[in-house]
């Protein structure tokens, strides 16, 4: 049964519409998961979860050097089973990064 709800929450992430944010870079918070937090256009500070496709491979080495960078996230909201939240959990998702010039 485990399998099955599983495979259902992985069906529904790979549904979920892809979006694009650009911000700026303001702090990586490191807990049981790594968040990056940008602050968009209005000034609202946004974080997402990490699910990293290489392309954060810098910024999770040296978040300082970032710090004040604008940045381009592609991320979705998705359902997540979480086992240190106790089960499926809603979140944004940050799948890939770019710096803007």
């Amino acid at each position: 049964m485990k399998w099955v709800f599983f495979f259902c929450l992985s069906a529904a992430a790979l549904a979920a519409p892809f979006r694009s944010l650009d911000g700026v870079f303001v702090r990586l918070e490191q807990g049981d998961y790594q968040h990056v937090v940008i602050r968009d256009a209005g000034g609202r500070e946004r974080s997402f979860f990490v699910q990293d496709d290489g392309s954060f491979a810098r910024l999770l080495e040296k978040p300082a050097a970032f710090r004040g960078k604008r940045l381009r996230l592609r991320w979705h909201h998705v359902t997540r089973a979480l086992p240190e939240a106790g089960g499926p959990v809603p979140l944004d998702e940050a799948t890939s990064m770019k710096v803007l010039r």
